[in-house]
């Protein structure tokens, strides 16, 4: 799925869009999550629509035949890829929206969609230099404030959001949070 994202990047080719649709729709939730390589069937959905803002709302629509947990990640994965470098501030709102969410900590598949909006406003924001410095400002305040699944994905997503384009501020925070006590922050 993965390979036929990279090759088709882009296309919003309905025929393969169907396909791993259909390949998500058959599996249960537990068979999706015990295989960690199941992600990679939302990011291939995520790199067909690649840039195309317009065009991704039915594919997000048809989305919510899976189950919420399941939906919600891969409208995430969906929408970050749709909208990457596009500057799209109420994309960049939805992401801060669902990072903003309560969630029980406990509750690993709705972690992981904080994470990947934690990410998502990097992609989203990289397109330009105010987009930039508010999702900086942002991921501080997350931080300082996020649960934990959320100062996980951080690190990350200042590494997106720079680069092939490296600031010393910048670097000096991952420098910090490569020795931070949690473990996941430092490895990130």
């Amino acid at each position: 799925a993965l390979s036929i994202g990279h090759i088709f990047v882009g296309s919003c080719n309905d025929d393969i869009a169907s396909s791993i649709l259909q390949c998500l729709m058959e599996r249960s939730v537990e068979e999706l999550k015990a295989e960690p390589l199941s992600r990679f069937l939302g990011l291939s959905l995520g790199l067909l629509y690649q840039g195309k803002q317009d065009q991704v709302e039915t594919i997000l629509e048809t989305l919510q035949v899976l189950p919420k947990v399941l939906a919600k990640e891969i409208s995430t994965m969906v929408v970050m890829c749709a909208y990457a470098g596009s500057g799209d501030v109420c994309k960049i709102q939805e992401m801060m929206h669902t990072c903003g969410e309560s969630v029980d900590e406990d509750n690993a598949e709705e972690s992981e969609a904080k994470c990947l909006a934690t990410i998502g406003i990097s992609l989203i924001a990289s397109g330009e230099s105010i987009g930039v410095a508010m999702a900086k400002r942002s991921f501080s305040h997350l931080m300082h404030y996020g649960d934990a699944s959320i100062k996980r994905a951080v690190p990350l997503a200042l590494g997106f959001l720079h680069a092939s384009e490296p600031e010393v501020s910048v670097i000096d925070t991952l420098s910090k949070y490569s020795h931070d006590a949690d473990g996941e922050i430092a490895a990130n």
